[in-house]
């Protein structure tokens, strides 16, 4: 028997579950013996709208095209298998399946089959997400925003940091903005190569994970107090005395630098004995001072135990190549050397870690620059996260 498609509707309002989505009136009354399937297509967390154009799913037998056909009834005791097609930059995740009558579990595979069972309805979410992420991140005194933003959002702020997921190819612009309350706040650079120096908007064409920093000035240093007792930071010359707010807690003390200045911190010398706790963060060891490089924000613990948290593991860097074919970056850190033929991303570096990158050239091609500093220095240190990406210019060889 032929199912009887008695009515389609379009489900692109937003998902909030599938307990919700099954308690939502139903268009019509299936006829008897059959069953009406809805589906809708959603994002991995089931909150976004505009997740109809991610993908297509279809049905065999016919009677679901969504988006365009998101509702069909099919016979009792049926199968009917769905098939999810992504559209290009996005990627299926898994399906959710409530009120079929029967054990489905479809879990990741792209195709889905159902065997109807008796009752009023029976709703499927498949899920997709963009293969491309966006984590933009603020240095110093000011903000940035992203546009688009997540969920349809047509822009997004950023104070410290956020993320965004994107469609492989979407353009995203982020535009920096420096703090007006703060005295001195500057707009210095961005972190990707991709970017010009000399504007406070940047636009990029996600092609994966892919970090950003806006670097401003100034940056800051931020000391908690612990078994040190009160610091001392010089330059400025500043007495961190470490008061109690209104709930017992000492306040930390924060103090503006210029990019990539040196702050020495020294902990009071009425501490005469080496305290069982060190400096953390930015700093470490018992010594009675201990000297940051203001590269970017920094935060130091005098004297405190761990906390429980500290840098995640995994960030990526991007390394471009641009010139005639010939050279390589090598990257030495985060495990055994790799190397970069041409523009690549490598991942599973810890977040301000030390690595090297040496810019290969070759018996045709020698290698000329790179995209963040002046001179010529082939091989060289570099902080991961600052910049995220680093491009070496190769040029051909005299003859």
């Amino acid at each position: 028997m032929v199912p009887t498609k008695r009515t389609l509707q379009l489900l692109l309002a937003a998902a909030v579950s599938i307990t919700a989505f099954v308690a939502a009136p139903a268009a019509h009354a299936a006829p008897a013996g059959m069953k009406t399937v809805t589906v809708l297509i959603a994002d991995t967390y089931l909150k976004n709208p505009t997740a109809a154009g991610w993908g297509r799913v279809t049905s065999m037998p016919v009677g679901i095209d969504c988006p365009s056909d998101c509702q069909a009834d099919f016979p009792h005791a049926s199968t009917v298998t769905l098939t999810v097609t992504p559209t290009p930059g996005h990627v299926f995740d898994r399906w959710q399946v409530s009120g079929t009558g029967s054990d489905t579990a479809c879990g990741t595979a792209r195709v889905c089959t159902l065997t109807i069972g008796e009752g009023d309805a029976a709703a499927v979410v498949a899920s997709l997400y963009p293969q491309a992420t966006l984590i933009a991140s603020v240095v110093g005194a000011g903000t940035v925003t992203v546009a688009p933003g997540e969920i349809g959002l047509p822009a997004v702020l950023c104070g410290t940091s956020c993320s965004a997921d994107y469609a492989k190819g979407k353009r995203v612009t982020v535009t920096a903005v420096p703090d007006a309350a703060v005295p001195g706040a500057r707009f210095v650079r961005w972190s990707d190569y991709r970017c010009s120096p000399t504007r406070r908007s940047c636009t990029l064409t996600m092609d994966g994970l892919q970090y950003l920093n806006a670097i401003f000035e100034p940056v800051f240093l931020t000391i908690f107090g612990g078994s040190f007792g009160p610091v001392v930071v010089a330059p400025p010359g500043v007495a961190c005395m470490f008061a109690r707010d209104a709930t017992g807690s000492p306040t930390p003390c924060r103090i503006p630098f210029d990019l990539n200045a040196l702050a020495t911190i020294t902990r009071d010398p009425a501490v005469a004995t080496v305290p069982l706790e060190g400096w953390e963060f930015a700093c470490s060891g018992v010594a009675a001072s201990c000297t940051v490089r203001m590269r970017k924000d920094q935060e130091v613990i005098a004297g405190s135990p761990g906390i429980g948290f500290g840098p995640s593991t995994g960030q990526s860097m991007r390394f471009g190549y641009k010139g005639p074919k010939g050279g390589r970056i090598i990257v030495t850190g985060g495990g055994k050397p790799r190397s970069c033929p041409k523009t690549c991303t490598l991942g599973g570096f810890e977040p301000d870690s030390r690595i090297r990158i040496t810019a290969k050239g070759s018996s045709k091609v020698a290698f000329k620059t790179w995209s963040d500093i002046k001179g010529t220095k082939a091989s060289r240190s570099i902080y991961v996260g600052d910049p995220t990406a680093v491009q070496a210019t190769f040029k051909k060889k005299r003859k």
